[in-house]
């Protein structure tokens, strides 16, 4: 498929140095190739464990938090200790992201799992030749949803899902992948199972799909389009944890929660005199065993920055006082887990301007409010518009000039859409707010072969940060 208009926006700040990565629905930076990429050039298979013949896939969960970085590792399924040390390592490893919302993630680490899967990529090679003969995409602009959203469809499969638990193996959750087609009215079509479980819960979801009312089709150019798509259908089991769960089930945590820890530390931190001197910074990921009774054991270096801060490290977790232990079923149990310990020297306070909500948020404002001009389009005018602007200590758009030579009319739209940018998070310099001298890049590609309109004509955004 073609894009006519390709919009590619990078922000460069003068006055700062700093690191930017991107967040998107992966768990790296630059998305899931570069996941795969990094788990190839840093994840080690333990040679003990491969010798034993011991394989499979741990699941890791961790936070991450306003500043990007990651925290809280847990292993929240468990595999062999080799394997979960090495996955709680790399986790650990990972590096900054963009700053955001903090949340929380899940992700597999595989060891010596096969993941090539001849047999399924050609069954999908296949399925998306059909599906292009039939003029059905499987990404839009916008994707098919189901009406009211996520929240909803969980309320709809709660009240609608029934099944015995003796369907479920080892009375633990599983989920049933259906395939469909969303057509431009909203109705699904060619319902099938992409991953079966067995027959009784296949049935059940192919039931219980077919109830389901008309979606809110996908879109492009904001027309809708046929859009193939894979819904999982949760069963749940004895194993589920949600929000009823209440205290039967809970990760370790340190009494009061997160501030608390916080404040912990920072209290009673020493910095290292001899990386202070040197004015170095880092940061250790330490793991420990947070006992029935509360008390820590076992505490191990997992990663660090620099072994200058390893020892401080180490004092501060086990002087920890007692944590709230974990629980299972309602049983106190023993688990591991693991915290960074950060160590920044107070006077280095410098921070780039944010956008309200984040780079995704960004990416989305001038996607929707960066128009081709139709003076451009009958004229058939193309080209990329550099320019430079301020984001002042008050996080406002003001002195936007170009830094290229470009058509006078492309300039004139990006200037609007900048000048109309809400207000950003100012920046600050040696921890006072300041103003930031930054710069975008938008490319505007002329749709020669599509009928030329006054609508915006559809586009693909890119968006690639760079900084100077």
């Amino acid at each position: 498929m073609k894009f006519p208009l390709i919009l590619i926006a990078a922000l460069a700040c003068s006055s700062l140095a700093y690191s930017q990565s991107k967040n998107n629905e992966s768990t790296f930076p630059e998305g899931k190739n570069a996941w795969k990429e990094y788990l190839k050039n840093n994840l080690r298979y333990p040679e003990e464990a491969k010798k034993a013949g011991k394989y499979g896939t741990v699941f890791v969960e961790y936070n991450t938090n306003k500043d990007g970085y990651v925290t809280n590792i847990l292993v929240r399924k468990s595999l062999d200790s080799l394997l979960d040390r090495e996955a709680m390592r790399v986790i650990a490893t990972m590096p900054q992201r963009q700053p955001d919302v903090p949340h929380l993630m899940r992700v597999p680490i595989s060891f010596g799992v096969d993941d090539t899967k001849e047999f399924e990529r050609k069954a999908d090679s296949v399925k998306k030749a059909r599906l292009e003969r039939m003029n059905v995409l499987t990404k839009a602009e916008r994707m098919p949803s189901y009406p009211g959203g996520n929240k909803a469809l969980n309320e709809f499969l709660e009240d609608n899902l029934k099944y015995s638990k003796s369907a479920l193996k080892d009375g633990k959750s599983i989920s049933v992948l259906v395939e469909f087609i969303v057509n431009p009215d909203g109705s699904l079509s060619y319902i099938g199972i992409k991953r079966s479980v067995n027959s009784q819960l296949d049935a059940e979801a192919m039931r219980v799909v077919n109830m389901m009312p008309k979606w809110k089709p996908g879109t492009i150019q904001g027309q809708p389009v046929a859009v193939y798509y894979v819904q999982p259908i949760i069963f749940k089991g004895k194993d589920h944890y949600n929000d009823n769960a209440g205290e039967k089930n809970r990760y370790p945590s340190f009494h009061g929660g997160q501030k608390y820890l916080n404040d912990f530390i920072e209290k009673n931190i020493e910095y290292p005199q001899a990386a202070k001197n040197d004015s170095i910074e880092g940061r250790v990921f330490v793991d420990f065993i947070v006992n029935t009774d509360g008390k820590i054991s076992d505490a191990r270096i997992l990663t660090s920055t620099d072994t200058i801060f390893n020892e401080e490290a180490l004092r501060i977790v086990n002087s920890m006082p007692k944590w709230d232990c974990a629980k299972k079923k309602g049983d106190k149990i023993a688990m591991r887990y693991a915290i960074p310990i950060n160590f920044t020297l107070n006077d280095k306070k410098d921070c780039h301007p944010l956008f309200p909500g984040g780079e995704e948020e960004l990416q989305e404002y001038l996607h929707n409010e960066i128009k081709y001009p139709l003076e451009a389009l009958i004229t058939e005018t193309n080209g990329s518009v550099v320019v430079r602007y301020t984001i002042d200590e008050k996080g406002k758009t003001t002195d936007v000039e170009l830094l290229n030579p470009a058509p006078e009319v492309l300039f004139r739209e990006v200037k609007r859409a900048i000048i109309g940018m809400p207000k950003w998070i100012p920046g600050k310099k040696d921890g006072k707010v300041a103003s930031t001298r930054c710069t975008m890049h938008i490319k505007f590609v002329h749709p020669k072969d599509k009928h030329i309109t006054a609508k915006r004509p559809h586009y693909k955004f890119e968006f690639e940060p760079f900084f100077r």
